[in-house]
């Protein structure tokens, strides 16, 4: 059994390279070994790096029996919960699986819409004529949606509560230096930052609970999410526990509102930065009849949100895939229980798929169809994430609101706009800004 090359560089570097520049770390590697490559970290396993469409094909494409996925996520452990569908395997997964991703798909997007548009509208109203934070513009957006359509809470005082102890937790991890405490055990003590992150989580905790047993004790159930899955029941009649809610729940808020906010960022500074794909997007809106149901008929708008997650797609590895019997990728024979993680953001930056990788062209999504494997911004196979539809549909409705009803230019900043690290994510840097006007 033998593994890919890997870096001569010592782990523990490697791991802190990792944490401060991930896009750093990746493409020097990549640079250098190309289709595969093995990853040693200071505190990890050794695990490989799988850089080529036809080695992701074979693990996305296989059959899910033959592989496990949810254990090599154990990092997500503290940030979720045990019963998380991100570490679930097996039949448990694809029990709750079939029970989160009805409300996310078909007609239910469309009851949505209305409130997305309500939502970015008030808050762009509210921002008009400021200086802001892009990022956190479309955090506040995104995460209101979330607790509007998972929660259906409405704004009030348990909606403040949810909405600024979130906020909190996010913050005790997102910077690359704070982010270290997930990465590296012995910093996940009472004394640094990890400590504030388990007094806000618990926080939250309280928040959600008190949230499920409320709307436990009402008589009609509503149309939100909670409430689907409480109603929801498995092949055995069985209801969800409240811890298992509960951590449903967290994944669906974090995972849903920051990757949707640090998208929908990238696209607002990509389209400022390139004057042809702003005037081809309204020139395409302008012709649009603006109504909600017809926003997947422009293509444009389609092929730009699905540019600016191939040029900077926020989680820029899947969840590994774990064979569970020998397998071979090219010349290399990999044992079972080996940690193998299709790297999206390599994979979207190859110029063999994608010519003058590192532009922003739109365009190049309407002259062909790239395959699953060529081009998995939300990972691939049953691992998939659920919110897909949703979140492509959310920031199409943000932007269409933005652009249709406001006008807006990013501020010039000396210092580049580039990928950070976010928690386990990556967004654009902090100081993106951009001024509002109608």
């Amino acid at each position: 059994m033998t593994l890919p090359p890997h870096s001569p560089t010592p782990p523990a570097l490697q791991l802190w390279h990792w944490i401060t520049d991930p896009i750093g770390y990746l493409e020097a590697n990549f640079r250098r070994y190309g289709d595969l490559f093995s990853v040693r970290w200071q505190f990890f396993q050794p695990f490989v790096l799988v850089n080529h469409p036809d080695y992701v094909q074979q693990l996305l494409g296989a059959d899910p029996r033959h592989f496990d996925t949810g254990a090599g996520s154990t990092l997500l452990r503290p940030l979720l919960g045990d019963y998380s569908l991100l570490l679930l395997d097996g039949e448990a997964h694809q029990q709750q699986r079939k029970l989160l991703l009805p409300p996310f798909h078909g007609d239910r997007l469309l009851t949505y819409g209305g409130v997305i548009q309500a939502i970015a509208h008030t808050l762009f109203l509210a921002y008009r004529g400021t200086v802001v934070n892009v990022r956190q513009v479309m955090q506040r957006i995104s995460l209101t949606t979330i607790l509007r359509v998972v929660f259906g809470l409405a704004v009030g005082e348990r909606y403040s509560q949810v909405e600024k102890l979130l906020t909190q937790m996010i913050e005790t991890v997102a910077s690359p230096l704070k982010a270290a405490a997930i990465f590296i055990p012995w910093l996940q003590q009472p004394w640094t930052n990890w400590g504030e992150f388990l007094e806000k989580r618990r926080a939250v905790d309280r928040l959600l609970f008190a949230a499920i047993n409320a709307k436990r004790q009402q008589q009609t159930l509503g149309s939100d999410v909670l409430s689907l899955l409480i109603s929801a029941r498995d092949k055995d009649g069985q209801a969800m526990t409240d811890q298992e809610l509960r951590d449903q729940l967290l994944t669906l808020l974090l995972a849903g509102h920051e990757t949707t906010a640090s998208a929908l960022a990238w696209c607002l500074y990509l389209i400022d930065r390139h004057p042809s794909v702003k005037t081809k997007l309204l020139q395409e809106i302008k012709a649009w009849d603006n109504q909600i149901a017809t926003i997947n008929q422009l293509p444009y708008l389609h092929a730009v949100c699905q540019e600016t997650l191939r040029l900077y797609p926020i989680a820029i590895l899947t969840q590994p895939r774990i064979p569970r019997q020998t397998i071979q990728l090219g010349d290399y024979t990999i044992a079972a229980g080996t940690l193998l993680f299709p790297c999206i953001y390599l994979v979207h930056r190859r110029p063999d798929i994608y010519p003058s990788p590192a532009e922003f062209r739109p365009d190049r999504f309407l002259e062909r169809q790239y395959s699953s494997y060529e081009y998995f911004p939300f990972g691939g196979g049953g691992r998939r994430c659920i919110g897909a539809a949703f979140a492509l549909w959310e920031m199409k409705i943000v932007l269409l609101t933005l652009l249709t009803e406001f006008s807006y230019r990013i501020v010039p900043d000396p210092t580049p706009i580039k990928p950070t690290r976010r928690g386990i994510t990556v967004a654009p840097s902090s100081h993106l800004r951009m001024y509002i006007t109608t």
